[in-house]
C-alpha cells in the first residue's frame, strides 16, 4: 500500500498543471491572480470530468 502512495506522489503533473502552478509564483500580482484563477478553473473541470467518468462506470456496473 505504501509503495502505491509513493508512486502516486512521485508522478509528474501534467504540462498544463505544472505551467499554471509555476505561474502562481510570478512577481506581478495581476499575472499571479490570473494564474490562480486559471488553475482553479482547470482543477474544477478535472474534478467534474472524473466524477462523470466514475458515474458512468458505476451506472454500467449496475
Amino acid at each position: 500500500m505504501k509503495t502505491r502512495i509513493e508512486k502516486q506522489s512521485a508522478e509528474k503533473p501534467s504540462k498544463l498543471g505544472a505551467f499554471l502552478k509555476r505561474g502562481e509564483e510570478h512577481s506581478n500580482i495581476l499575472i499571479r491572480g490570473f494564474f490562480k484563477v486559471s488553475y482553479a478553473i482547470w482543477y474544477f473541470f478535472a474534478v467534474i470530468l472524473g466524477g462523470l467518468i466514475a458515474a458512468i462506470i458505476a451506472a454500467a456496473a449496475g
